[in-house]
């Protein structure tokens, strides 16, 4: 097992964590490589951190059906292989920047889901 941050810090905390929550802004329909790499390094881990509860907050800038299809269908899927329970999703098209967001309903939507958990 690679001993980097990754493992000693964030895998460790996922390990500790009730909640796992995925947050991402949307790059060509698809969570950040950033997010990636460290789902990747979900593999050697999957049973100890399976059986969580998890999220996911994206924002993209498309406000099109299909900007949120895939990386919906991706959490949905790594949810189901990791036996995390989804507590849902707050997906926020039409918001390319932290200042488009905050112009919008989404903080207030995310806020009382996070209030909700």
């Amino acid at each position: 097992m690679h001993k980097d941050d990754i493992e000693t810090e964030a895998i460790q905390k996922f390990m500790e964590a009730d909640v796992i929550a995925l947050v991402s802004p949307v790059y060509y329909f698809a969570l950040t490589a950033q997010l990636k790499t460290v789902i990747d390094r979900f593999y050697s881990r999957t049973y100890d951190i399976n059986g969580k509860q998890s999220v996911l907050l994206a924002a993209g800038r498309s406000d099109t059906p299909l900007t949120m299809r895939s990386i919906a269908k991706h959490y949905e899927t790594l949810a189901g292989y990791m036996h995390w329970q989804d507590r849902g999703m707050v997906l926020a098209p039409g918001c390319p920047t932290r200042e488009a967001v905050a112009k919008t309903e989404y903080p207030q939507k995310a806020f009382e889901f996070g209030m909700s958990l």
